[in-house]
């Protein structure tokens, strides 16, 4: 029976490999037009006369060449061959040759001639179109028609293809098909593939240790490998294979920015010699982040993937500390924490500020959740204790992971609010105001490989004071507050409201923290969660010149507080669609009046998230013991 297991086992891999790679589901077709140099004008291809187009490949495999033909209409009987060859330019070595008979021919005939060959990109070839054995009595030649790209026909008869290649007006003698492969379609190939060995190679250990005994799928799932039963194992593969091939899916997806600043970028690190380019003052974010641009640079992709590389890279490194968190605020269950994983990961806002914007907010949000981590596993003993461990979950450890968060990205500071009240209510002097020394500390040694590169400093000191600075014409960019209830834009108010802002979020935070330092009971992590997403959605909506990502670090928490609290599952969910609406509204382009609620009525909301959230610290009353105790 074993030997039946693994025969059947191997002769279903055959025939999904077969079906795979002789179906050609690995790639996707390209077409590539090579323009010819009189555009709108017909060769005669007469017996002697040879056609040569020269080019370089666009892909490395060729599987069809296309040309054009034509003939007068009053041209019957004709015989003889066409004869293609395709060969090296500088060697004239024969790659590939093939014979069309002209016998039976149209007026106006498109052929496709398959090719399905190997070349290199780097290599020029001449593709040579010449006929033999021609004979016609009443028309002295046959035509290569060009290609018309200004619509879907030529004179009704022959398509256009490769319309993307050339502009309106242009023509092409032929057109090149490729084979592209598809990273997505081979991930899942390789998914399937390893799936089905994993899966036989459970069974068989299976079986060995149940020699004898009634076995049920249930009871294979739950066999453990390395301690974790095999179901969890499996969803966890499923999902972090789901969430990459999203976003591969979402990889060409090119946003206003991505015109307006990153491609601009790319393009000027590149002209500029990579690590050579950090001396220019080129983009107005930090220098660590451009420093990271400029590393992915070297990376052999589009200016389209080369931006998207370190938030893709870090959404995983952001569920990985969402896991953690989730964990210290006593979530023990493995199935939760799988859960956690796979919504940090797939949930649409994660997915479309990283694959689709390209946005680094998964970066810094991943080092201000590391600080919060900290905070929650931060013990007496941690704080004086010398060892590398220990300094993480001491004072200086936690000032250091919200100083590099601060040096990706100007909205880590919205936590600062947070490392205050801490320090006021702490009983261990866990932390202190002189290890706030590392904001600019870190900062600046973020700003060693521009100054060395020639860049001022001076310059990028005042990186942050320019963002701040902005005008964008409104009081807000598409993150429904405060100034949608009382209006968004007013030139002789613009300073007022700005201050008004400030001061009102400053008040609401003193109110907030007043409460939570003359409380009863212990801090534990669960509070200190709360208090953080809260602290950040009250900035957010009273501050002016909000933009719709910058509650990014609040709507991750709620998502590891739902977990914990089955409650707060409505209030993570509203949140997120809150953003989702103007995620899209800003990310398909469309306007004002055809959002899908009015922008008063999504501050209206937001608001009601910010006294359910209130209410429930109010009157929350955490336990008092070790296990729920951190450094307060």
């Amino acid at each position: 029976m074993k030997k039946i297991t693994w025969i059947r086992t191997g002769l279903l891999l055959l025939v999904i490999t077969f079906a795979v790679l002789g179906g050609n589901f690995l790639y996707t077709g390209v077409r590539n037009a090579s323009p010819l140099e009189m555009a709108g004008t017909s060769f005669s291809l007469e017996e002697g006369i040879v056609l040569t187009q020269t080019f370089t490949p666009a892909h490395n495999k060729l599987t069809s060449v296309a040309l054009a033909l034509g003939k007068p209409v009053s041209a019957d009987g004709m015989t003889g061959d066409m004869r293609v060859i395709l060969s090296v330019h500088d060697t004239g070595a024969e790659v590939h040759a093939m014979d069309v008979p002209l016998e039976g021919m149209p007026d106006k005939w498109y052929v496709d001639l398959p090719v399905n060959v190997r070349l290199d990109t780097d290599v020029m070839y001449d593709l040579s179109v010449s006929v033999s054995n021609y004979q016609n009595n009443e028309a002295p030649s046959l035509y290569l028609v060009p290609l018309s790209f200004q619509g879907p026909e030529i004179d009704g008869n022959i398509r256009g293809v490769g319309a993307s290649s050339l502009s309106d007006g242009e023509s092409a003698a032929v057109c090149f098909t490729y084979d592209v492969l598809v990273p997505g379609r081979l991930t899942a190939f390789l998914l399937i593939i390893g799936g089905i060995l994993l899966c036989v190679g459970l069974t068989f250990l299976y079986r060995r240790k149940k020699q004898g005994e009634a076995r049920t799928v249930n009871e294979l799932l739950q066999t453990e490998i390395c301690r974790v039963p095999v179901v969890h194992i499996l969803f966890f593969l499923a999902v972090t294979a789901a969430a990459v091939i999203l976003r591969f899916a979402f990889l060409s997806v090119k946003s206003n920015d991505y015109y307006i600043a990153y491609e601009v970028w790319i393009s000027e690190i590149r002209n500029g010699g990579g690590l050579a380019s950090l001396g220019k003052d080129i983009g107005d974010n930090p220098p660590l982040y451009m420093t990271l641009i400029t590393l992915a640079s070297y990376l052999p992709f589009e200016p389209v993937v080369i931006v998207k590389i370190p938030s893709l890279i870090f959404d995983f490194v952001l569920a990985a500390v969402c896991v953690r968190l989730f964990g210290r605020l006593g979530g023990k269950e493995l199935g939760k924490k799988l859960t956690l994983y796979a919504v940090i990961l797939l949930n649409p806002l994660t997915l479309l500020d990283s694959a689709a914007w390209g946005q680094c907010d998964s970066l810094y949000v991943s080092f201000t959740l590391l600080m919060l981590l900290a905070l929650c596993e931060a013990r007496p003993w941690d704080a004086v204790s010398g060892g590398p461990a220990g300094f993480w979950k001491s004072g200086d450890g936690i000032c250091l992971l919200f100083s590099v968060g601060l040096s990706l990205k100007l909205q880590a500071i919205f936590f600062l609010p947070v490392l205050c009240l801490i320090w006021i209510v702490q009983k261990r002097n866990l932390l202190k105001p002189p290890q706030l020394l590392w904001i600019p500390i870190i900062y600046t040694l973020s700003c060693i490989p521009m100054y060395l590169a020639g860049r001022s400093l001076k310059v990028m000191f005042k990186i942050y004071l320019g963002q701040a600075n902005r005008d964008y014409g409104t009081l807000t960019l598409n993150y429904p507050n405060l100034y949608h209830l009382i209006g968004t834009w007013s030139e002789e108010l613009k300073d007022g409201y700005f201050v008004y802002g400030m001061l009102l979020a400053l008040l609401l935070l003193l109110l907030l923290y007043y409460h939570l330092y003359c409380r009863r009971g212990t801090w534990n992590g669960m509070l200190l969660c709360k208090a953080s997403a809260l602290s950040v959605l009250i900035i957010c909506f009273c501050m002016p010149l909000i933009h719709e990502r910058y509650a990014f670090a609040a709507e991750m928490l709620l998502f590891v507080v739902m977990m914990r609290e089955a409650r707060y599952i409505k209030v993570a969910l509203i949140t997120m669609l809150c953003t989702l609406f103007t995620y899209c509204t800003y990310l398909l382009q469309l306007e004002r009046s055809f959002s899908v609620l009015p922008e008063w009525a999504v501050a209206l909301v937001r608001l009601g998230v910010i006294f359910y959230i209130v209410r429930d610290i109010f009157h929350s009353n955490v336990p008092e013991g070790k296990d729920n105790e951190i450094c307060c």
